[in-house]
């Protein structure tokens, strides 16, 4: 009987943090009003920045703050993802890359070398 008691607690703890998870992911839609932290931009995924210091009067004025050169044919892979000041992307071959977003300087890179089993 105890063991069928400490089963149900459990199935019920799961079935609680299962629900509870994407509710508190969905609650904190942004982590800062630069973070651009899913493919929506926020969890409710309205693609609207709050950013509000580009103008009509000053858009004229943006430049190339930095640039990286990616390896291979094909580049970038998926949407990148801006959290707390890195950029986030995949690239060619499914590797990865963390980057200072006002720097441009590579923090670090991961390649899975799927070529490896590709073929």
């Amino acid at each position: 009987m105890l063991s069928l008691l400490r089963k149900i607690c459990l199935a019920l703890t799961l079935i609680v943090a299962l629900v509870a998870l994407p509710l508190a992911i969905a609650a904190e839609t942004r982590v800062d009003d630069t973070s651009w932290p899913s493919y929506g931009g926020d969890y409710s995924e309205q693609r609207f920045s709050p950013l509000s210091e580009i103008s009509d009067e000053n858009v004229g004025k943006l430049g190339l703050s930095w640039y990286v050169d990616l390896e291979g044919v094909r580049t970038l892979e998926a949407t990148p993802l801006l959290i707390r000041g890195v950029l986030y992307f995949s690239a060619n071959d499914s590797v990865v890359y963390a980057m200072e977003a006002g720097s441009g300087r590579l923090l670090w890179k991961y390649d899975p070398e799927v070529w490896k089993v590709a073929g």
